[in-house]
């Protein structure tokens, strides 16, 4: 290359110099941006993939519950009658529904899937979306941790009754009260109505999750959008037990 002889070659020389410095930046810019869109994308795509999963999680899980609360109230119901009757109730202690063979394998108890969204968030991919989806996912996604930390709640408050049960021998999937006295008996029915409004409990954050679920795969990100989706999960799933 020849040599610099005046200052305007001098600035010829720098201003291309410059430019080259610009154009390099400018692609490696450019293709950091398609980089970011591509990792949206997918990121997206994840996300969605999730939340589809999570719906049929949801429908089996409502199922699952419906079960459990009607069971809840079973029990309680005879519970009462017993202690009313003195022992005189005529029937027997209701079967769990997981006793019953007809339901197992069909449904079961299973929390919503975080899973891309935990990992998305450690990654900065979350920072990729635009910030109006970014709140929506949270606000999904926080609503599946308030259910998951219920459904430990739920767990605790049903096993508060199991442990007071006494086994028939006899009849080892069938619940022997006879042996517990008054006071015991009351106990039970306080444990098992506990057990059931924590289970209510969960179900309600489950059928909100859905509704919300819902509403941000169908492209609605606004608190309207969510009312109206949690509004559409409750008719689809209405309460089929009311609390005593």
């Amino acid at each position: 290359m020849e040599g610099v002889h005046n200052w305007k070659q001098f600035l010829v020389h720098m201003a291309i110099v410059v430019l080259g410095v610009l154009i390099a930046i400018g692609l490696e810019q450019m293709v950091e941006k398609i980089h970011h869109v591509h990792q949206r994308d997918e990121f997206e795509a994840q996300l969605r993939e999730e939340g589809l999963i999570n719906q049929k999680v949801v429908e089996a899980d409502v199922q699952w519950m419906d079960m459990q609360l009607g069971w809840l109230l079973d029990a309680k119901s005879y519970v009462d009658r017993y202690r009313q009757s003195h022992g005189k109730t005529g029937d027997r202690y209701p079967q769990r529904p997981e006793d019953d063979t007809r339901t197992r394998g069909n449904v079961g108890d299973a929390d919503p899937l975080m899973a891309v969204w935990t990992m998305g968030k450690e990654s900065g991919l979350v920072a990729l979306l635009p910030q109006d989806q970014a709140e929506a996912y949270g606000t999904v996604y926080n609503l599946a941790a308030l259910e998951i930390e219920q459904d430990h709640t739920s767990l605790t408050a049903q096993a508060e009754p199991l442990a007071m049960e006494v086994h028939d021998r006899q009849h080892p999937v069938l619940r022997d009260v006879s042996q517990m006295s008054d006071a015991q008996l009351e106990e039970l029915s306080r444990a098992l109505g506990r057990a059931f409004m924590s289970w209510d409990m969960q179900r309600r954050y489950l059928v909100m999750f859905y509704g919300e679920d819902t509403a941000v795969l169908n492209g609605e990100l606004s608190a309207a959008g969510f009312d109206k989706g949690i509004a559409n999960a409750f008719q689809r799933f209405p309460d089929r037990y009311s609390p005593f």
